[in-house]
C-alpha cells in the first residue's frame, strides 16, 4: 500500500510540474485581449486617425493618400467582412475570415496585390525618418513589397522611393544568438551604419517587430511586421496597422506601452522552445516600453505577417 501511495504521489508531482512548465504562467502581467476597429462605416474614426498623423508630423497629401487606400481596400472587401465598431477579442483567436475576404477580392479585383504593413508603415512614418543618404539596393526577403510597388506606387509619392522604403526595413546579418534582447545592438548599429535616424516627436511613432531567422546557415533580423503607433493622449494610444497585402486596415486601442508589446508578441512570438530569439518589437530604434515575451505561446495559433 505504502508503495501504491508513493508511486501515485510521484505521478501527481510529475503531472504537476509538466503542467506548470507547459502553461508558463508569466511572472508579470501580460495582456491577452485587446479592442479593434477596421476604420469601416463612419468616416469619424477615420478622419481622428488623419488628425492625429497630421499632428504627428505626416504631409497632408500622404494623410490623404492614406485614407484614399483605406477607403479603396475597404469597398473592395466589403464592409460585412470588417469591423465598422470597436470590438473585443482574444489574443489567440484569428478574428478575420480569410478565405472570404480571399474569394471576394479574387472575385472582384483577381490581379490585385495589396500593400503590407511596412509599405503602410513607411508611408505614414516616412516623414519622422531621417536617412543621410539612400543606397540604391534590394533586399530578397522584400521581394512581395516590391511587386506590390511596382504594381501601384501611388504609395512612393509625396517624398518616398523604392530606395528609402529598402533601406529602411531591408535584412541585417546577425549572430548566432538565441537571447532576444542580444540582438537589439545589431540593429542600431545597422541603423547607424545606414544613417537613419528618427524625429522626436511623441504623436507619431515608428513600430517594428524584429525577427530571427536562420535560413541556409546564415542568422538574419528582419522586419515581419511594422505599424505607427498614435498618442491620443495620456494614457490612449491608437496602433494602426495594415496586416497584410490581402488583410485589412486595423485600428487598435491601448492604454500602455506595454499594452502593444503584448499584443504584437501574442500575435507573432507564437514557436515554444524554438532554438532562435523570439521577436524584439522597436520603437523608433528603441525596445518598447514594458516589452516581454509571450508567456502563452503553446497556446497562440493566430498569426499574421507582412
Amino acid at each position: 500500500m505504502k508503495r501504491f501511495l508513493l508511486i501515485l504521489l510521484t505521478a501527481l508531482l510529475f503531472v504537476s510540474v509538466f503542467h506548470a512548465r507547459t502553461e508558463q504562467r508569466p511572472e508579470t502581467y501580460f495582456h491577452t485581449s485587446y479592442r479593434y476597429h477596421n476604420l469601416a462605416g463612419d468616416d469619424s474614426l477615420l478622419f481622428e486617425i488623419k488628425e492625429l498623423l497630421m499632428k504627428g508630423g505626416l504631409s497632408a497629401a500622404n494623410a490623404e493618400e492614406f485614407v484614399r487606400e483605406v477607403k479603396q481596400y475597404n469597398a473592395l472587401v466589403g464592409e460585412d467582412l470588417l469591423r465598422s465598431s470597436w470590438t473585443e477579442a482574444d489574443i489567440s483567436q484569428s478574428v478575420y475570415d480569410t478565405r472570404a475576404i480571399r474569394e471576394r477580392i479574387l472575385q472582384k479585383q483577381p490581379d490585385y496585390t495589396g500593400y503590407s504593413s511596412r509599405i503602410t508603415a513607411y508611408l505614414l512614418a516616412g516623414d519622422q525618418v531621417l536617412m543621410q543618404y539612400v543606397q540604391p539596393q534590394q533586399d530578397a526577403l522584400l521581394a512581395e513589397d516590391y511587386r506590390a510597388l511596382d504594381k501601384d506606387p501611388a504609395a512612393l509619392q509625396n517624398g518616398r522611393s523604392m530606395e528609402g522604403f529598402s533601406m529602411l526595413f531591408q535584412s541585417m546579418d546577425a549572430a548566432d544568438m538565441e537571447g532576444t534582447v542580444m540582438h537589439l545592438p545589431t540593429i542600431q548599429e545597422s541603423f547607424r551604419k545606414r544613417g537613419i535616424t528618427f524625429a522626436n516627436n511623441d504623436t507619431l511613432r515608428l513600430i517594428s517587430l524584429f525577427v530571427h531567422s536562420r535560413e541556409q546557415g546564415k542568422n538574419r533580423l528582419y522586419v515581419r511586421h511594422a505599424g505607427v503607433l498614435l498618442k491620443v493622449n495620456e494614457g490612449k494610444y491608437y496602433f494602426l496597422e495594415k496586416l497584410s497585402g490581402e488583410l485589412p486596415y486595423q485600428v487598435v486601442e491601448l492604454r500602455s506601452k506595454r499594452a502593444l508589446s503584448d499584443y504584437l508578441m501574442g500575435k507573432y512570438d507564437s514557436q515554444w522552445q524554438q532554438d532562435y530569439a523570439a521577436p524584439l518589437v522597436l520603437e523608433n530604434d528603441q525596445l518598447i516600453e514594458g516589452y516581454q515575451e509571450n508567456p502563452y505561446k503553446r497556446k497562440v495559433t493566430a498569426s499574421y505577417g507582412g
